[in-house]
């Protein structure tokens, strides 16, 4: 049977007693016995785990820093964040066969470059690709330079900060871009109403005073001729 001790004991010799339905661990320091633990009674295929016996976690998966073990795992890991990342979340995945996918992933870099190679794993590892050759497919649909058009355009929560007037242009000017051509989704939490005052249109700029415009169907072009020449005085 398993009963649980603090983690500060490993590696250190303890004593267990029956204390009616209980099992009380004793360490025997130096001072003397310490009871270090106490335990309900259990049966065989049923351990007693105190998780307050366990040292502090990390403070969650992006806390925990890999360590390398070889020389091999020093080499992926100084391709960058996205290495790291990637390895923290395929181990937490149960990928099979990670150092073969580690040194994989270090080929590519001295084609493609640190840069890339580490973008292509953080690219895996948020979107849980652990298999063969995830990295290279990935680098591969996505060239350097290539420009990728979006088949859907989606903002979400517009209005929530406001925003200055060239800021709410581009967007109009990009629903305005894909009407009728694409598919477009806008969330908000602001009646339609409300997008003046959080997203204000700017207003267009007034021609300056004295400017030539261009006349309008509904401003008939004017032509200027000279005024008449006074009569002549009669003597």
């Amino acid at each position: 049977m398993t009963y649980s001790v603090p983690h500060t004991l490993a590696d250190e010799t303890v004593r267990a007693r029956i204390d009616g339905d209980h099992i009380v661990v004793v360490h025997c320091a130096s001072s003397g016995p310490v009871e270090v633990a106490r335990h309900q009674r259990s049966t065989p295929g049923h351990p007693m785990i105190d998780d307050a016996h366990y040292p502090p976690r990390p403070t969650g998966p992006l806390g925990r820093q890999p360590k390398p073990a070889s020389a091999a795992e020093a080499e992926f890991l100084a391709i960058g964040d996205g290495a790291h990342t990637w390895l923290v979340e395929a181990a937490s995945a149960g990928t099979s066969r990670i150092k073969t996918k580690m040194a994989q992933a270090v080929d590519p870099t001295r084609l493609h470059g640190h840069t890339r190679v580490d973008w292509a794993l953080g690219h895996a590892a948020t979107y849980g690709r652990f298999a063969d050759g995830d990295p290279a497919s990935i680098l591969a649909a996505h060239p350097p330079g290539q420009r990728r058009r979006a088949d859907d355009i989606i903002s979400d929560d517009i209005g929530l900060l406001p925003v200055s007037a060239a800021t709410a242009e581009v967007l109009y000017r990009v629903v305005d871009a894909a009407y009728e051509k694409r598919s477009i989704a806008l969330s908000s939490n602001l009646h339609p109403a409300g997008f003046d005052e959080s997203m204000p249109r700017p207003s267009p700029t007034p021609p300056p005073t004295g400017s030539c415009t261009t006349p309008t169907s509904s401003s008939p072009p004017v032509t200027a001729s000279a005024s008449p020449k006074p009569p002549p005085e009669r003597g």
